[in-house]
Order: structure tokens, then C-alpha cells, then sequence
């Protein structure tokens, strides 16, 4: 059910506007089940990946960060398009 209506493009399409919808339990089910597959997976916000590259960029360790978001096969961004970016984001 939940495979049709992504495929249908329920939760982009529809609701993907609005809070307390299911996006986020969705993705961290997703997220689990490559989890369990074997995948390597990391699950983070939006904001809080941000923020820690551009904490990174301020000390020079920008590329290790980088590494770090780039390592896991499967790389799950939450909460994206709640809050502005901003020009670093």
C-alpha cells in the first residue's frame, strides 16, 4: 500500500506541503529497512547536516565532513524546506 502511494505520488505530490503527515516515519522506515538489507544508511536534517558543514568550513575541515555525508551507500535528508537556508545553504 505504502510502495503504491509513493509511486502514485501521495506523499510528493499531495501532502508534501504540510506538517503530521507521515514524511518523516516514512523516511526513517525506509531509512531501516536498507538498514537491514545491508545498507549503509545516515539519517540527519537538513538543518543539522548544514549547519555542521558550514561549522566545518569555519575549521578547515570541510572535506572530512564532506567524506563523512559521502560514505554511507543510502544518505537520508529529514526536514528539508521547513526552514530557509539561508545563503551558506
Amino acid at each position: 500500500m505504502i510502495a503504491k502511494r509513493i509511486k502514485e505520488g501521495y506523499y510528493s505530490d499531495r501532502q508534501s506541503r504540510g506538517g503530521g503527515v507521515g514524511k518523516s516515519f516514512l523516511a526513517k522506515c525506509l531509512a531501516y529497512a536498507a538498514t537491514q538489507a545491508g545498507v549503509t544508511t545516515l539519517f540527519t536534517s537538513t538543518m543539522d547536516m548544514l549547519n555542521q558543514l558550514i561549522a566545518a568550513e569555519a575549521d578547515h575541515s570541510l572535506l572530512n565532513k564532506l567524506a563523512y555525508y559521502q560514505k554511507p551507500d543510502l544518505l537520508v535528508c529529514d526536514e528539508s524546506g521547513y526552514l530557509p537556508l539561508g545563503r551558506q545553504g
